[in-house]
């Protein structure tokens, strides 16, 4: 009787099997892995922040910041062979900021965050150390947090963005709620706003008044210096100072391409839009003038200062025609967009 085996044919079938099945295993297994090194990272970078806040209801005086690698055992008892580096900030919401850099079984991983944000992964964006620039809700801002106005039953959330050492919020405010009334234009308080569409989505636009007491808690109307600042965070020109002064004299367009770099990349007419590379994300919402009449959407953006000029007061402008900036004083009478600024 012929003895029974497999042929080459058969043996070779098998082997492409396998091979197949093992293409389709080895990536699960390996993403399963992963997860699993992410998931005790996570739960690691928690026990961090719990053993700092045991630390501080011993002392409060302690100060997190000098904590690293080198002193973690003897300032916090935690020891771990997988930390290659770690950095602790003190919010100024009670909360703590770690980021820790991983290394052996956590090896090319991170994990950064506050206590319930906390993130892990090989290719996130977080900074090695935050500059304390944290938004009222406690949450860092830029980075995809948002802030979220709970005045009224409109809950708006607005995106934020870091520019230099300022926070601000990415987009304008849409609050109507401060008692500001849209039939009062004409009025000498200077306390009207009103609401109007756009291809983006709703705008208000708010008389100096009304715009002084717009902002939520922890957030107000930028300086017309705190704008300045503002420009010269972007400015690369190398004449920054004198391109942007800290005066009440200057007036008209100022630098170079800072109007660009605040502008969005869309919705500004004849193909006028900037590149955002601040993330300011500024768009033309026009102005209202003493009468209440729409005007300039699509081409121009004009936002206020709370420094007030006698009947007028300091000003942005950004043109769907122009670079650059324009800045000068203009009354108060006008209806223009507000941009929150964090702090008091």
């Amino acid at each position: 009787m012929k003895e029974q085996g497999f042929t080459l044919i058969e043996v070779l079938a098998v082997i492409i099997i396998l091979g197949i099945i093992m293409a389709i295993i080895i990536p699960i297994v390996e993403d399963v892995i992963m997860d699993a090194k992410k998931d005790t990272f996570f739960l690691s970078a928690h026990k961090v922040i719990n053993a700092v806040h045991e630390k501080i209801l011993i002392d409060d005086t302690f100060d997190v910041s000098t904590i690293d690698i080198t002193n973690l055992k003897d300032k916090l008892k935690i020891s771990n062979p997988n930390y290659q580096a770690i950095t602790i900030t003190r919010t100024n919401k009670d909360d703590y900021y770690v980021y820790i850099e991983g290394q052996n079984k956590w090896k090319d991983l991170i994990a950064c965050g506050i206590y319930n944000e906390i993130v892990v992964g090989d290719e996130i964006n977080c900074p090695e150390f935050i500059p304390g620039i944290i938004m009222p809700n406690g949450k860092l801002c830029g980075n995809g947090y948002t802030f979220v106005d709970t005045r009224d039953e409109k809950q708006e959330e607005y995106a934020t963005v870091q520019i230099g050492e300022q926070c601000w919020m990415a987009e304008n405010l849409r609050y109507t709620g401060n008692g500001c009334e849209s039939n009062s234009w004409t009025s000498s308080t200077y306390n009207a706003c009103d609401t109007h569409n756009t291809d983006w989505g709703e705008e208000v636009l708010y008389q100096w008044e009304a715009a002084m007491n717009a902002c939520p808690l922890g957030w107000h109307l930028p300086t017309h210096d705190e704008l300045t600042t503002l420009e010269r965070a972007i400015c690369t020109s190398g004449t920054c100072a004198t391109d942007f002064p800290y005066d009440i004299t200057t007036i008209g367009f100022s630098g170079t391409n800072e109007g660009d770099k605040l502008k969005s990349t869309t919705y500004w007419k004849n193909d006028g839009n900037g590149d955002n590379s601040s993330g300011f994300n500024a768009k033309p919402a026009g102005c209202r003038h003493t009468s209440g009449t729409l005007d300039l959407v699509g081409s121009d953006g004009y936002w206020w200062s709370s420094s007030s000029d006698g009947t007028d007061a300091w000003r942005r402008s950004l043109y769907y025609v122009i670079s650059n900036v324009y800045r000068n004083p203009n009354s108060q009478a006008y209806g223009f967009s507000v941009r929150c600024l964090a702090g008091t």
